[in-house]
């Protein structure tokens, strides 16, 4: 699989945008299994490439996928550094769906690495982002993976200007 895996990530992100909820699922448990078999690291590098791919589908799915890294793995195989700077680029996307999903992949790194990860944020946040971070980052509760391996967010009170998972 090794040789072959950038051009089989190639073809599994792009079926991440589908329309269709049974396809991105079923090719996000296959990027699952690929990290499993090459290690999550290999594999969030990969996706990490893909974050400004057209698909607002596929930008909230490969954040979903690299919360389920950390969630399953931790910290030490993953390129935090790396993934914050990444996923922070998404706390500006037009799709509000997906600036929520990027506030909860944060909320997980916060939780495996603390304050560590201030240094990390870019510099020039928007005040309110950084609030609306900060407000994320005291709340305890993370998402979990269901029993059939799907990503499931908490249902959390919204902080002042946060955007609505209903919206996008």
């Amino acid at each position: 699989i090794g040789p072959h895996s950038a051009a089989i990530m190639r073809q599994l992100i792009e079926k991440l945008g589908d329309h269709k909820t049974l396809v991105r699922q079923a090719n996000g448990k296959v990027i699952v299994r690929l990290m499993r078999a090459l290690g999550p690291a290999p594999v969030c590098q990969e996706l990490m490439n893909w974050l400004s791919v057209e698909s607002w589908r596929a930008r909230e799915e490969i954040l979903s996928l690299c919360m389920h890294a950390l969630l399953t793995h931790g910290e030490p195989p993953l390129d935090l550094p790396g993934m914050v700077g990444c996923v922070a680029e998404c706390l500006h996307d037009p799709k509000p769906k997906v600036k929520y999903t990027a506030i909860e992949t944060l909320a997980v790194v916060y939780s495996i690495i603390g304050s560590r990860i201030h240094p990390l944020l870019p510099k020039g946040l928007h005040e309110r982002t950084l609030r609306m971070l900060e407000v994320r980052f005291s709340q305890p509760q993370l998402p979990t993976i269901s029993v059939e391996g799907i990503l499931e967010l908490p249902s959390l009170p919204r902080p002042p200007g946060a955007p609505s998972e209903d919206d996008g």
